[in-house]
């Protein structure tokens, strides 16, 4: 940790200002000037050096003051993954506005909801998705990065000049709404590239990184990693526009050193295996429950550690890393990183002992400001700059974090508690398991676990509970 926090503020000072981090929207000149011909981006044929997606974002940025953006507004980026998403979501920061990145996938009802709540000035839109967005959101001016790029003017002095401190609102970030409405994340500049700094030092990225983008660029997992860190480092993304054979051989067919994902994507590459991983040095999962049998099948098939963590779009999404540095357990999703503080809570709110099961609350410069427009949420979840990640855990005697579930997943039966991930767990680690989800059902009165599985053959599942897992 000691060496972490030497890297951590060394990497800080040059972001700081008066005492107060930078707004972000300063990164790309900064990494314009110190590496203007290195590869920021790299997409199908396609490469665009730090220099020159500075100076496309500066053309878009001046088209937009150009036509009327008032500081401070709000700019939605409703586009696949594709360089025009930097140029748009960098062009939007140049020009004062806060970033509004939307959920590529979400169709109409959906959208309508969030432009609603958010009520931008202006949307950049890909042709593709266009007809979706109007149909949603007729009255919502829509812009093309491509269209934009023809205006060819740029004017540097109409935004670099801005000073804004890195403790104004920078990016909205909408929740997937799984478990209600979508509500707007507010992210501070200063919590951004805190959470930014933490990633770039955790996981090491170091300026000859060549990460390999192969999720949604929407993601807070993505804009961290892919957006943010990069430009802190001077590391080169290599952005997969879809997940397809084609598109994910032509991605290691220029040689990442980074490769992050999810766990379906790792399970993706096991099945497909012939992917180069001769240069990669760094595979890294999040956005969800890493089990077992993906992390070993993955390390078998391609001879590579595949670390984990955990995080919360509340917190910008980093939280804990478990490298698998030998000494950390495999249950574990890793210590917290540096500047964050995890506290396990009973339901009386008091502390919980080592070892012992609560909710995690966790605190941080990187926690969020609060959700838009929602104080009553926003006062739900945050108390005193502590956040409540809504999951159960429990911490080791080294500090370690351990998930046991979502507290509203939590199945009480004749008073005993049963942790659904724990039973998923259990039933992933057998041979032919390939997805698994357990919830609770109320049968004659009492709440029951129900395994949802899918495997390639059932017959090997009818005695893995009775086996190894208590008779509730």
């Amino acid at each position: 940790m000691e060496e972490k926090k030497k890297r951590f503020e060394a990497m800080r000072a040059p972001l700081h200002r008066d005492g107060k981090f930078i707004h972000p929207r300063e990164l790309l000149k900064r990494a314009a000037i110190l590496w203007p011909e290195r590869e920021a981006l790299i997409c199908g044929d396609e490469r665009v050096s730090f220099e020159q997606l500075f100076w496309r974002a500066c053309v878009v940025a001046t088209a937009l003051l150009d036509r009327g953006l008032v500081r401070g507004a709000r700019v939605l980026v409703f586009y696949e993954n594709s360089i025009d998403f930097y140029v748009a979501y960098h062009a939007a920061w140049l020009a004062g506005a806060v970033v509004v990145p939307l959920n590529s996938f979400l169709q109409e009802d959906e959208l309508v909801h969030i432009v609603h709540d958010a009520r931008p000035d202006y949307a950049f839109v890909s042709s593709s998705l266009h007809d979706r967005f109007v149909r949603a959101a007729p009255d919502i001016k829509t812009l093309a990065v491509e269209e934009l790029l023809t205006f060819g003017i740029c004017h540097e002095e109409l935004f670099v000049q801005h000073k804004d401190a890195g403790d104004s609102l920078a990016v909205l970030l909408y929740t997937s709404g799984t478990t209600g409405v979508p509500k707007g994340v507010m992210l501070s500049g200063a919590g951004l590239l805190t959470n930014a700094l933490q990633a770039a030092t955790t996981l090491e990225l170091g300026e000859h990184e060549r990460v390999l983008a192969a999720l949604p660029l929407f993601h807070s997992y993505m804009q961290n990693t892919c957006v943010w860190s990069p430009l802190l480092v001077g590391a080169t993304v290599i952005i997969v526009p879809k997940i397809t054979r084609k598109a994910l051989l032509k991605g290691f067919s220029e040689h990442p050193t980074a490769v992050l994902g999810i766990p379906q994507l790792f399970g993706l590459l096991c099945r497909m295996r012939d992917f180069d991983f001769s240069t990669v040095t760094l595979c890294f999962c999040g956005g969800d429950a890493l089990h077992a049998p993906i992390k070993r099948a993955f390390e078998l098939v391609y001879g590579r550690r595949l670390s984990n963590g955990y995080g919360l779009t509340e917190m910008g999404p980093l939280i804990a890393v478990n490298l698998f540095d030998g000494e950390t357990p495999e249950y574990c999703v890793g210590e917290p990183v540096y500047g964050v503080a995890i506290q396990i809570r009973s339901e009386d709110g008091h502390e919980s002992a080592t070892g012992e099961v609560g909710e995690v609350w966790v605190h941080g410069e990187n926690v969020m400001m609060g959700y838009y427009q929602a104080p009553e949420a926003t006062n739900a979840i945050l108390q005193d700059g502590w956040l409540n990640t809504g999951d159960l855990g429990w911490c080791t005697a080294r500090g370690e974090l351990v998930i046991s579930g979502r507290s509203k997943d939590l199945i009480i039966n004749k008073g005993i508690n049963i942790y659904p991930q724990e039973i998923e767990a259990v039933i992933s680690r057998y041979p032919g398991v390939l997805q698994v989800a357990v919830v609770g059902v109320v049968v004659d009165d009492e709440e029951v676990p129900v395994a949802f599985v899918m495997s390639e053959d059932e017959t090997l599942l009818s005695g893995v509970a009775s086996v190894h897992l208590s008779s509730y």
